[in-house]
């Protein structure tokens, strides 16, 4: 036989090696980012005539899976005596966005305060305004701008909310990246995935405030309506108040909290009876008495006591 007749089967020619078997595959695990750890949840203030009231949920989300609680509301307050008068400051922050940003961000606010010291001109607020300015740009100039091209840079942004009070003056900042808006008067903020839901749930309220306990409630609400409609928005609502004497800083109590949301809860079942009411076709099948219900909502909230 010459070697023209000669023919292999296709297995004989792999087995010889004239068609060599494919080369495997190493299966490589594809690289998944580290989780950034967030607070982009939901935080409020809101300022009006003798009274700050500034809150924050306390959920800390690492995945849609894993959330934690931490607390993220700092404050600082201090006195001291110029030209024989008393003078006294408080400072309260908080904010979302990057958890680790935001931790820096509170201890850099709170040193503004602490360096800044009072002068017998009186002009503490803004000279507070101008150095958290300056704060600000340096911060994200140095912290900021040189990872923004990294993957991953929308869990670095960081928006704060800073309440500011200087004897019986006080004022209510939001921040925006580096850039900063004071409320002079009165008005509410909000920042946060949950912001939409709670301005929302407090928009032209301002106008009705008249007070520190209906600032309370409705910073409470605001949060509760994010918390209610935002699943990264959750776990305790934590709520501090600024005043001018005694403490200058007092933090609401855990327990009325809770108090105030199981009524919100009440309230958030009587507007869907309404609704109800208003879309059914024919007569509706009970009475709301929405009248009678929404006093007993009010006379329940009257009693939660917030603050000693």
């Amino acid at each position: 036989m010459s070697a023209q007749d000669v023919s292999l089967s296709p297995h004989a020619e792999r087995h010889y090696g004239v068609l060599p078997f494919p080369r495997p595959k190493l299966l490589r695990p594809r690289p998944r980012p580290i989780p950034y750890s967030r607070d982009m949840t939901i935080a409020v203030g809101i300022v009006g005539p003798g009274f700050l009231v500034i809150g924050a949920d306390s959920q800390e989300g690492w995945s849609p899976e894993v959330t934690l609680g931490t607390s993220k509301v700092s404050a600082f307050s201090k006195k001291d005596e110029v030209a024989e008068q008393t003078h006294s400051a408080a400072v309260v922050v908080t904010g979302a966005g990057s958890s680790d940003y935001l931790r820096y961000l509170h201890r850099e606010v709170i040193k503004v305060a602490e360096d800044l010291p009072f002068d017998a001109g009186g002009h503490f607020l803004e000279r507070f305004e101008t150095a958290l300015r300056e704060m600000l740009v340096e911060f994200y100039e140095v912290n900021y701008l040189p990872f923004a091209v990294e993957a991953g840079n929308e869990n670095m942004r960081t928006d704060l909310i800073i309440g500011a009070q200087y004897n019986d003056e006080r004022a209510l900042f939001r921040t925006f990246r580096n850039t900063m808006q004071r409320s002079f008067w009165a008005g509410i903020v909000t920042v946060g995935a949950g912001a939409f839901w709670a301005e929302s749930a407090t928009r032209n309220m301002i106008a009705f405030i008249a007070g520190e306990t209906a600032a309370t409630l409705t910073a409470a609400y605001a949060i509760f309506a994010a918390k209610e409609h935002t699943e990264v928005c959750g776990k305790e609502t934590q709520l501090f108040a600024l005043r001018s004497a005694g403490d200058l800083f007092v933090v609401a109590h855990r327990e009325a909290i809770r108090e105030a949301e199981a009524i919100f809860e009440k309230y958030e079942g009587l507007q869907r009876e309404l609704l109800q009411g208003m879309v059914t076709p024919g007569s509706i099948a009970y009475k709301t008495d929405a009248d009678a219900r929404i006093a007993a909502l009010r006379e329940e909230l009257r009693r939660v006591k917030f603050y000693d």
